[in-house]
């Protein structure tokens, strides 16, 4: 084959590679999404992945009531327990198994439940530290408001 024959198989190669990348990251960064009928976002998933997603929003909410009931009543070390449970150490290790669910959420979406679990690591921090009510009430304000922001924009729809 000629040069110019490999150079125009390098440009369209090249081509082809930086499209494919850059749908990649449109996806990334879009996820599955479409408008819903209330307004907000909707985030397409299977049945399974809708599960998986309300079963961690689920168990995060059972570990911040936790956490309120342990703060009333002064007992800092288990709601520090607590809260760690649902920190950065469960979110690596639910999505380490799915990485396609991943891929499908927006990136908002992403850096919204990531900070959370996050917080909840800081949250456990404040605690064993022995912090104030009120900085660990403020910590919490900050964790939840995450919740209402995501899921005022966010809507779970999965494919019957």
């Amino acid at each position: 084959m000629d040069t110019g024959r490999w150079k125009i198989l390098f440009a369209v190669s090249g081509a082809l590679w930086a499209t494919t990348a850059g749908v990649l990251v449109f996806l990334f960064v879009h996820g599955n999404t479409s408008a819903s009928s209330d307004g907000r976002i909707a985030v397409h998933v299977n049945a399974a992945e809708k599960d998986l997603i309300l079963r961690e929003m689920r168990m995060l909410l059972t570990s911040l009531n936790e956490v309120t009931t342990y703060v009333a009543g002064e007992n800092y070390g288990e709601a520090a327990k607590s809260a760690a449970k649902v920190g950065t150490a469960m979110e690596n290790a639910a999505e380490a198994g799915h990485p396609a669910l991943i891929a499908k959420l927006p990136m908002e979406l992403k850096r919204l439940g990531f900070a959370t679990h996050e917080d909840m690591d800081q949250l456990s921090a404040l605690l064993m530290n022995g912090s104030s009510q009120r900085e660990v009430l403020s910590k919490m304000s900050e964790t939840t408001s995450k919740c209402v922001a995501c899921h005022s924009v966010y809507r779970l729809e999965a494919a019957r």
